[in-house]
Order: structure tokens, then sequence, then C-alpha cells
């Protein structure tokens, strides 16, 4: 295993801060997605990978497909008990 300097640490938290996709920061740094996980936990205290929080158009965009599901399920439910 290869040793990483101070500023090479610094700059695979900043790519995962930025972003960047994990597939991209492994094979920028020629590292495996295991070991990026390791540095950035040592580096940020924890050892699971940053959650991304969804936005909130991303949010509306799915309870208005759950809305629309609702309506679709008791429009055939109604028809199943005319039937």
């Amino acid at each position: 295993m290869k040793k990483r300097t101070a500023e090479e640490i610094k700059k695979i938290n900043q790519a995962s801060l930025d972003e960047v996709p994990v597939a991209e920061i492994c094979k920028r740094f020629e590292i495996s997605e295991s070991s990026l996980y390791r540095i950035l936990g040592a580096v940020r205290g924890n050892r699971l990978p940053p959650k991304k929080k969804p936005s909130q158009k991303k949010i509306e965009s799915l309870e208005k497909k759950l809305r629309e599901r609702e309506r679709e399920i008791a429009l055939l439910k109604a028809i199943l008990k005319k039937s």
C-alpha cells in the first residue's frame, strides 16, 4: 500500500467534498474504493461514505408521483367494486 502525502489526502478529501464521482476519484488517485473510504473516514472521523441529502425538487417530484399512483389505485378499486 502506497503512503499518501498530506497534500494528496487533502486533494482526495476536496474532490469528495466537490462531489466528484467516487469512480473518478479512485481512477485519478489510483486507489480502490475501500481505500478512498478509509482515507475519508480517517480525515473526517467516521467510517461511512458521506450521505447526499435529496434535493427539494427531487422530493417534490417523488411526492407528486406518489399522489398520482394513489389516485390510480383508488380509481382501480372503484372500478373493481362496480364489477
